[in-house]
């Protein structure tokens, strides 16, 4: 399944600087582009955001790498 994350002009971006956080995919040109497993692990997000509409596995397939600091802090939502 394709994975899609937000760019900076998303109001979700705009939450998050509210809530002390960064959009690690802020500077890309596209609205809602789809991405790579690799870019996402090469960001090495501190929190992953799903919609609830992912289910409760949403995460699941992301703890192929504990290592990732998403997944050492157990900070994945729906």
């Amino acid at each position: 399944r394709p994975l899609y994350t937000i760019n900076g002009e998303h109001f979700v971006s705009e939450l998050l600087e509210l809530c002390g956080g960064r959009n690690v995919f802020s500077e890309l040109e596209e609205l809602a582009p789809t991405i790579d497993v690799e870019a996402v692990v090469a960001r090495d997000p501190e929190v992953m955001l799903a919609s609830d509409t992912a289910g409760a596995d949403a995460f699941a397939d992301w703890q192929r790498w504990p290592t990732m600091a998403a997944n050492r802090y157990g900070n994945h939502y729906l």
